[in-house]
């Protein structure tokens, strides 16, 4: 999570389900997030971010919502499954 600032993620809890808002900003101005991937395996939800040059197609500014399966029990973020939240 180096190359995000100011990042958060904050989990809702509703009654059936849960949801993920993750925010922050690329530290590359030049930068913008191009594709967002989410993998599920067992208990585990892996996020990637895709980045390409910035321009008016693409935005350094991370605002996302996912729908959290509710076996979901960490978060990763990148191909080293770093953990950013663990319930």
């Amino acid at each position: 999570m180096d190359d995000i600032g100011n990042f958060k993620i904050t989990v809702n809890d509703a009654k059936d389900y849960r949801q993920v808002h993750l925010t922050g900003l690329l530290g590359n101005s030049a930068m913008g997030i191009s594709d967002i991937k989410t993998t599920s395996r067992n208990d585990e939800l892996n996020i990637t971010l895709f980045q390409k040059l910035a321009g008016s197609e693409y935005s350094g500014t991370l605002d996302k919502e996912i729908a959290l399966e509710s076996n979901i029990k960490k978060i990763t973020y990148g191909s080293k499954h770093e953990i950013i939240w663990q319930d």
